[in-house]
């Protein structure tokens, strides 16, 4: 939801919402103040206007909601808002006849603008990119292969640590055990083993 300051609003909250040709796939709400100086807003119509980077124009008129000291209005953007990309200009105005005016002659009694900095509209994303059916297989196999090869670096590491861990292990296997023991524990051996080494304590 955007909020009025005063005759300000502050446009970033949806800044990076828009795309170009969307069609009424979103709507903002907009809070503004009910009564500014001596006017009471809910007699007035609020009208949003937006003007494209080619200089084309389209309106639309906000539902409201009337509260006890704020108007929320609806805000439903429809596709001429968002029919070209780049900056869309925003005018948001209320304004009111008085009675005895005729409003398809006669210019507004009162009229009120609010300041809105321009949005901006994702441009659609170049066809260059889409990848046909062809090139998508093609794009398919290359990450497959790549898998395949990735996996099989693996298989081939894993059997190069194994095979350097027998390696280990056999030298190991080849040293000479070292037995350590005391003295009596030695003169109590049976027979020593002459590939042993025996180390007293």
């Amino acid at each position: 939801m955007l909020k009025a300051n005063g005759k300000y609003i502050d446009t970033m909250p949806v800044q990076q919402l828009f795309s170009q040709e969307e069609a009424r796939a979103d709507t903002i709400v907009i809070e503004v103040d009910r009564y500014y100086g001596a006017h009471d807003l809910a007699e007035f119509l609020f009208i949003m206007r937006g003007i494209t980077p080619s200089g084309g124009e389209t309106e639309a008129a906000l539902i409201k909601d009337v509260r006890e000291d704020v108007i929320r209005l609806s805000w439903e953007v429809g596709p001429k808002f968002t029919e070209e990309a780049g900056a869309l200009a925003l005018d948001l105005f209320a304004y009111r006849y008085e009675e005895e005016a005729d409003p398809e002659e006669d210019p507004p009694d009162y009229l009120l603008r609010y300041q809105l900095p321009p949005v901006q509209v994702r441009s659609l994303p170049d066809g260059s990119h889409v990848l046909d059916e062809q090139s998508y297989t093609a794009f398919l196999l290359e990450v497959r292969a790549t898998a395949e090869q990735a996996l099989e670096d693996i298989g081939s590491a894993e059997g190069e640590v194994h095979a350097e861990l027998a390696a280990m292990q056999d030298e190991l296997d080849a040293l000479t055990p070292i037995v350590i023991l005391t003295q009596a524990e030695y003169d109590a051996l049976p027979s020593p083993d002459p590939g042993t080494l025996y180390v007293i304590r």
